[in-house]
């Protein structure tokens, strides 16, 4: 899950580095201080603009304790700060199909909702209409379902996608050829 809310305050990151110590890392590519919490065991990007965003739960309630623990955090370093709009932006999923697929024959079949460009990227993205998720699949079998808000969602997207998956099923390969992961029935949503 991925969760954003605003500090109230402006930041220096290099500053932030200075008085957190070992506890956060300066990133520059994406100008921001990464966070690690151990309890409850999340990650938090803090921006200069003083946004807040955390990943690394797999609760609402466990994104909102890493966003207040950060504020604890801030606090006792003497920065000004207060977290505010504090919202669950995105939840993600994953699941294992236990077969390969045939991507190319999958996006064919489904041109409008359906992206494949394996020169660019080894995944096809599905669109799901409804519920509004995207799937990423891989031809080893390896689904992540993003996009929602809601883990439902997810769920939902699962039992819809796995019937078309069984379709585009590549059956060249036998399953001693193939690891078999997480059923995929018992996909759950995570961080």
């Amino acid at each position: 899950m991925v969760g954003s809310g605003s500090l109230e305050n402006k930041f220096v990151l290099s500053e932030v580095v200075a008085k957190t110590g070992k506890r956060a890392e300066l990133i520059p590519k994406q100008n921001c201080v990464l966070l690690k919490l151990a309890q409850p065991r999340a990650s938090a990007m803090l921006f200069p603009s003083g946004k807040l965003v955390v990943t690394g739960s797999n609760t609402e309630e466990g994104l909102k304790a890493a966003a207040q623990k950060c504020t604890q955090i801030l606090k006792s370093l003497k920065f000004h700060v207060g977290l505010m709009h504090f919202r669950l932006e995105n939840v993600i999923g994953r699941a294992d199909a236990g077969f390969r697929i045939l991507l190319e024959e999958l996006a064919l079949a489904y041109p409008d909702i359906t992206t494949y460009e394996p020169e660019l990227y080894p995944g096809l993205i599905y669109r799901m209409p409804r519920p509004k998720v995207h799937i990423l699949i891989f031809v080893s079998g390896k689904v992540v379902f993003t996009g929602s808000k809601d883990a439902r969602d997810l769920r939902e997207a699962c039992y819809q996608i796995s019937p078309i998956l069984e379709m585009f099923r590549d059956t060249k390969i036998t399953n001693a050829d193939h690891h078999v992961g997480q059923p995929f029935e018992s996909a759950t949503p995570r961080d």
